[in-house]
């Protein structure tokens, strides 16, 4: 009976430690409270996950071990061949990733604050995505095209074209603007066909200002016919000012291309405004483009906020996308990736500002290195 009575008289001490632990937990969160209620709710889950409890779980509950066992033994049968199978380990550093962001955020951007790239499904905003046309005859063979008409898509074009196709018909398109030159309307009708629809409803709408930037007398010609006629014109075409780049009949092609980019984008943005209303859907609209290597530099470049300097910083391969976010009435895009055929991490304007700089002070350094005279190993 002694014995009997010290467990009972054990297990109440026991059990009011517990509720007095338990009650000094709940008055600590209790300050916290509106915190928590900001904190990604996969967040609580995976902080339960790693709590222990207090009492043995009854056998119609899991632990983290089963159930991982269990998920790798029953997904893979229906996930598509080569796709990952997701583990709690990745579904936590997911959250690690989420909860970085969120009080980088709440730490308003103050230095030394951790943050990750965000994952693409916590990207909300209208969705532009860039698309060059694909490889053309002119391409092929050396020729520049500018914004003259003549050339075609290429049977490589055309596999692109088709291949792009192929992934576009995975993606929301809302809406489809394509330049007035064919091998751009080319490259979207393949790509349309393979997808076995229309994207954007069928309503592509021509821009005229999506056309390939305008090199007048340059157009039609060899690039070689070109470096021959007009060596010093064609170095400033290869340089690194490309703003003053001017060619024999006073005109201005890269400064010309930046104003359309920027009308471009009045134009797309104001017509997006008019359709979403005053209070926007965010994460509800994609937009296709199908344009030029050129002018997809320009239009990409001043969604960041740069300059005609940044001229080949973006060069598009043939059926390359990128995707910008920016939402109607901002002042400028809020980050952007490649997309296709290589997706990259996104990018925000500062930490493309940043990459650029970095990349062109690199450039300075190999310039003077090279330009300076290399000491001899017989000197003194």
């Amino acid at each position: 009976i002694g014995s009997k009575a010290s467990e009972e008289d054990a297990t109440q001490v026991f059990t009011g430690m517990r509720t007095l632990v338990l009650s000094c937990a709940l008055l600590l969160c209790i300050p916290l409270a509106d915190c928590w209620s900001s904190v990604d709710p996969r967040t609580t889950h995976a902080f339960l996950h790693r709590v222990p409890p207090l009492l043995p779980l009854p056998s119609r509950y899991h632990t983290s071990a089963q159930l991982r066992r269990q998920r790798q033994e029953t997904l893979p049968e229906n996930r598509p061949c080569g796709m990952p199978v997701p583990t709690r380990d990745r579904f936590e550093r997911r959250v690690s990733r989420t909860c970085c962001a969120a009080v980088a955020a709440a730490d308003g951007g103050k230095e030394g604050v951790m943050s990750e790239a965000p994952e693409d499904n916590e990207v909300l905003g209208h969705r532009w995505l860039l698309v060059r046309h694909g490889q053309t005859n002119y391409n092929a063979e050396g020729i520049v095209q500018g914004s003259s008409d003549t050339s075609r898509l290429s049977a490589e074009g055309v596999e692109q074209a088709r291949q792009l196709g192929t992934f576009l018909a995975t993606l929301q398109i809302d809406q489809v603007y394509v330049s007035p030159l064919a091998r751009a309307q080319q490259t979207l009708q393949q790509a349309e066909k393979v997808a076995g629809q229309q994207f954007g409803a069928g309503k592509a709408q021509v821009i005229k200002d999506l056309r390939e930037v305008d090199l007048h007398e340059w157009e039609g010609l060899y690039k070689e016919q070109i470096k021959q006629l007009w060596p010093d014109i064609y170095s400033q075409w290869r340089g690194d000012r490309p703003r003053d780049f001017r060619l024999e009949s006073g005109k201005y092609p890269i400064r010309e291309l930046w104003s359309r980019a920027v009308g471009v984008w009045q134009q797309i943005l104001e017509a997006a405004a008019a359709e979403q209303g005053p209070q926007p859907l965010l994460g509800k609209k994609s937009s296709l483009l199908t344009g030029h290597n050129g002018i997809n530099q320009a239009l990409l470049a001043s969604a960041l906020g740069l300059s005609e300097e940044s001229f080949r910083k973006f060069e598009f391969p043939n059926c390359g996308v990128a995707e910008v976010v920016w939402n109607p009435g901002e002042e400028r895009a809020r980050m952007w990736r490649w997309l296709y055929p290589t997706r990259t991490a996104w990018k925000t304007v500062d930490e493309t500002r940043a990459e650029l700089m970095h990349a062109s002070n690199m450039d300075s350094d190999t310039k003077m290195e090279a330009s300076s005279p290399v000491p001899s190993p017989c000197a003194n």
